[in-house]
C-alpha cells in the first residue's frame, strides 16, 4: 500500500508507467529474502552460526556493489560515487545490526515467523520514514501516512 501510494500522487512529469512494476518487485524481493533467510536460519543455522552466515551474505553484497561501482564508473558516469560509499557503509552496517537481531530473534522458540516477518517490515517503514523526516526534513504525504497507519493496525492485530 505504501509503495504503490508513491503512484497516485508523484509529481507531474515522471514517467510512471515505466516504473509501475517496481511496487512488485520490492514486494517480491522481500519476501523471497524472508524465505530464504528462515530457510537458512531453521535448516542450517545454530545460533552461535549467525555472524558467520550474516557476515558472508554481507560481504558478498559489499563485493558486489564494489563491482557495480567500478563499471559504472568505467563507463563514465556515477562522478559522485565517492561521496556514496560513506553512505552505503553506514546502510550496511544498519542493515547488518537489523538482520543479525532478526535471525536471533527467529531462533527463539515460540516466535513465529508469520509475526516477526511483518512486524520487522513495518518497523523497517517506520524508522526510515522517522530517519527522511528528521535527517532530509521530508514530509509525510497522506497516502504514505495512511499506509503506514494500515501497516501498524496490522501489526497489532497480529500480536494480539
Amino acid at each position: 500500500l505504501i509503495l504503490s501510494s508513491e503512484f497516485w500522487y508523484d509529481p507531474p512529469g515522471r514517467d510512471q508507467k515505466r516504473q509501475a512494476w517496481l511496487p512488485a518487485v520490492v514486494f517480491i524481493s522481500f519476501g523471497l529474502q524472508f524465505a530464504l533467510l528462515k530457510f537458512a536460519q531453521h535448516y542450517f543455522l545454530v545460533r552461535e552460526q549467525h555472524h558467520d552466515y550474516l557476515a558472508s551474505s554481507f560481504l558478498f553484497a559489499l563485493l558486489a556493489s564494489l563491482g557495480a561501482l567500478v563499471v559504472v564508473r568505467i563507463d563514465g558516469g556515477a562522478g559522485t560515487w565517492l561521496r556514496s560509499v560513506p553512505g552505503g557503509l553506514a546502510l550496511g552496517v544498519c542493515n547488518y545490526g537489523a538482520l543479525f537481531s532478526l535471525t536471533r530473534v527467529l531462533s527463539i522458540d515460540g516466535w513465529q515467523s508469520a509475526i516477526v516477518f511483518p512486524t520487522y517490515s513495518v518497523g523497517v517503514v517506520m524508522v526510515s520514514t522517522l530517519g527522511a523526516v528528521v535527517l532530509f526534513a521530508e514530509r509525510i504525504s497522506p497516502p504514505r501516512l495512511a499506509g503506514m497507519a494500515v501497516g501498524l493496525v496490522s501489526v497489532a492485530l497480529l500480536n494480539l
